[in-house]
């Protein structure tokens, strides 16, 4: 039996350059879980925003790091100089058959559960790991839609709604 859930989820994201450099990120990172299953395969690395931060300074986007399993690159606003834990509804952050995203402002990476402190330490040999600062960000609705069959098999795929581009000031 196929079980079907469509989840929309407002988010933060970054000028096309950078989220294809999230995108091979993610893809490299999916390639080190080997056996690992990540449930991002047809969704692009996000970040979500329920309610859109008043950013004042530019954006800092961190070094990849592990909360529950999750990898997640935070994102800080670099005036205020705080990651902001974000107030997410729960029925947003809940794939089938993975924990909850955790409540911080970050770009998700991926799921890798118990392997993801192994995959960051196998990671930080590729060169450009580091951190950056972005001016320019949008904000746009992610619709996902997910089929997970009864042998958890993913099948995902995504769109993004209209988006608003902010600027820091």
């Amino acid at each position: 039996m196929i079980q079907k859930e469509i989840l929309n989820i407002e988010c933060l994201f970054l000028h096309d350059t950078q989220m294809s450099d999230l995108q091979k990120e993610q893809t490299l990172m999916r390639k080190l879980c080997g056996a690992v299953s990540v449930p991002f395969n047809c969704a692009p690395p996000f970040c979500p925003a329920p309610e859109k931060k008043d950013i004042s300074g530019k954006l800092l986007i961190g070094k990849p790091i592990n909360i529950d399993g999750w990898i997640i690159r935070p994102v800080t606003d670099m005036q205020n100089m705080t990651a902001t834990a974000t107030a997410m509804r729960p029925e947003i952050h809940v794939f089938p058959g993975y924990p909850p995203l955790p409540l911080v402002y970050g770009f998700v990476i991926g799921f890798a559960g118990d392997v993801a402190n192994d995959i960051l330490e196998r990671y930080k040999e590729v060169p450009h790991i580091a951190d950056f600062r972005v001016n320019v960000w949008n904000y746009g609705l992610l619709t996902l839609e997910i089929e997970v069959d009864s042998e958890n098999a993913y099948s995902c795929s995504y769109t993004v709604g209209p988006v608003t581009w902010k600027k820091s000031h």
